[in-house]
């Protein structure tokens, strides 16, 4: 898992968008990449001026890129604003179509494509207002405040200070987010009743003694960068977060719990989006953007019913070249325990094992690998890497760079799970993908936006795709048998097609929980808690896990199609040519990058 760190994007959209509207002027006065950087630089100022967490996140220095961090504030819904998103959005299309691209440096023009394929996107989802849920009982903001809060990098007073006032915020910002689920629910739109009693609970976590001590802990951990634990500066702010937490966080959530308790219907039920009037258009729409493809829904059924099938007979395949029975594939056998206590071996075991395949960065890196704290684990993904702070840089010159993997040594107990999460998360997964990304390209005025867009699925497709090649080396450095690592593989993705499938059944086709239950059998799923677990975050989360394994698909479909691109121009192909061609392209959809591969030559 990869963490954006933006906290309310979709409802803070026209914070973007008008940043278009305001450039306009400079259109006419400047070349044609000047006129792109001043647009770049509008969008950039008003979308992080106004969401000062996020713009702690992104940039380490923010005046390198025209950014006033002056002003501390949080992102709040605006229902004018929210509403009339399709209009600024054709304003912005019609600015971008006003500038002369033919005119444009490949790198600009690739940026200004890109750019434009957003806000087309954007200008189609305009079409489904409400649908966003940012309280979600599984993945909230509510809940998820404190984990980003813990990240919040201090490495001088003025950041401690700038925390705390974005600490004193939350009232406003709450309140704003309880005027939108107030919104969704004059729309119809408003959470099921259940749905609403597990966040309501979570508010009221969040405002009891627990909460309390999440947020001291989580600020405490930060704090000691800058003031030593015994110092009378480190007590003075400590003693101000609480004071802080206690006259207005604690009563936010407490607000925001009553709040949703007077919205609450005790007779709305969990449904599949398809059950709302435009929901399974909107469903599409989500997860193609999720995913960056331009499949149907039943194309994708018919792309995971074929893939599981062939996993099943692949899995079959194998049992019969070993004893152990399909029951017993988990990554529970006996494991080389001289691996197991070094958490520092894995990242140099996995660039050992797989270097020949993958470009070499051109400077070192370093990362650091950390538990995760107990306090914030039960709010957090297993394990998660934090994307760097960026500033401007010419190509091949990464420098300050702070790479943080976080694991849950719980979730990973073992040396495989380990070995594979940190192929997901550090190299050659997320980690790896973002500093190649910033070494090829440098970061300019350009292509800064290259860094803000957000597409998950080339992201989680790369990291997913690591993460399974990954098991084809942890044999060798667990101690543990090929055979079983392989099958362990078509495990993992038997359940993850498994439940990319049970997710279009339930939000294009309306599938109840009854309906997925004997699916969810076939993975092992069949205690009825477990099952109503599953249901619920799919419920909640559609097209997580399809970002995750649909978008490994559909880079193996860019893989084939390079091959085969290459067979056609007389260039030879191999895994190395292949990667380095796809990271150096970077974020991007992947019905894009198909269409730059047949451009090849």
């Amino acid at each position: 898992m990869v963490v954006k760190k933006r906290i309310l994007s979709s409802l803070c959209l026209l914070l973007l968008l008008f940043a278009f509207l305001l450039s306009l002027g400079y259109v006419q006065k400047k070349s044609a990449d000047r006129q792109f950087e001043a647009l770049s630089e509008e969008i950039l100022k008003n979308s992080y001026e106004k969401d000062s967490l996020s713009l702690h996140f992104a940039f380490s220095d923010p005046a390198q890129f025209g950014i006033d961090d002056s002003e501390v504030q949080l992102p709040c819904y605006d229902r004018n604003s929210y509403l009339t998103q399709s209009a600024e959005t054709r304003r912005i299309l019609s600015a971008l179509k006003a500038l002369k691209t033919d005119k444009l440096s490949a790198e600009t023009r690739e940026t200004y494509e890109i750019l434009q394929n957003v806000m087309q996107s954007n200008l189609r989802g305009a079409d489904y207002p409400y649908f966003e849920e940012p309280l979600s009982p599984t993945n909230g903001i509510h809940f998820s405040l404190p984990v980003l809060l813990s990240e919040y990098a201090m490495k001088e007073e003025k950041d401690v200070e700038n925390y705390l006032v974005l600490l004193s915020q939350i009232p406003v910002y709450f309140e704003s987010l309880g005027a939108y689920e107030n919104d969704k629910a004059a729309a119809g739109m408003f959470m099921a009743a259940v749905d609403a009693d597990t966040v309501i609970s979570q508010c009221d976590f969040m405002a009891s003694e627990n909460g309390r001590d999440l947020y001291a802990a989580c600020f405490s951990g930060q704090l000691k960068n800058v003031f030593s634990p015994d110092s009378r500066e480190y007590t003075l702010y400590t003693d101000r977060q609480a004071q802080i937490f206690d006259t207005k966080v604690g009563p936010a959530y407490r607000k925001l719990a009553d709040t949703l308790l007077l919205l609450r219907d005790p007779k709305k039920e969990q449904q599949g989006l398809c059950r709302y009037e435009k929901g399974r258009d909107y469903y599409e729409y989500r997860i193609q953007t999720l995913i960056g493809t331009d499949k149907s829904c039943e194309k994708m059924t018919e792309i995971l019913m074929k893939r599981i099938a062939s996993l099943y007979r692949q899995l079959a395949s194998l049992r019969k070249a070993c004893d152990l029975p399909l029951a017993s594939v988990s990554s529970s056998a006996p494991q080389n325990e001289s691996v197991a206590n070094d958490i520092n071996a894995y990242i140099p075991a996995l660039q050992r094992n797989l270097k020949a395949d993958f470009p070499a960065l051109p400077t070192k890196t370093p990362v650091t690998i950390k538990q995760i704290p107990d306090a914030l684990k039960p709010y957090t993904a297993p394990a998660y890497y934090f994307i760097p702070r960026i500033s401007l840089c010419r190509p091949g010159q990464v420098s300050g760079i702070e790479n943080t993997i976080y694991y849950n040594q719980e979730a990973c107990q073992d040396p495989i799970s380990l070995y594979t999460t940190l192929a997901h998360e550090g190299f050659p997964g997320h980690m790896y993908q973002n500093i190649y990304f910033i070494a090829s390209c440098g970061v300019n005025p350009g292509n800064v936006l290259r860094y803000s867009l957000d597409f998950p699925g080339y992201s989680e497709g790369w990291a997913m795709y690591t993460e399974l090649l990954a098991y084809e080396n942890a044999a060798a450095f667990t101690g543990q048998d090929q055979t079983y690592c392989k099958m362990l593989r078509l495990s993992r993705e038997i359940q993850l097609c498994m439940l990319c499938y049970l997710d279009i059944r339930i939000h294009a086709d309306g599938a109840a929980l009854t309906d997925i239950t004997p699916f969810l059998a076939k993975i092992g799923v069949k205690d009825p808690n477990s099952i109503y677990e599953v249901y619920t975050y799919l419920i909640n989360e559609p097209g997580t896990y399809l970002k995750y394994y649909m978008g490994y698909l559909e880079l193996l479909e860019c893989q084939k199609l390079f091959r085969e691109r290459c067979e056609e121009t007389g260039r030879s192909y191999s895994d190395l040519a292949f990667h380095t061609f796809f990271l150096e392209h970077g974020s991007d959809t992947y019905t894009r990058i198909r269409e730059e591969i047949l451009q090849l030559q």
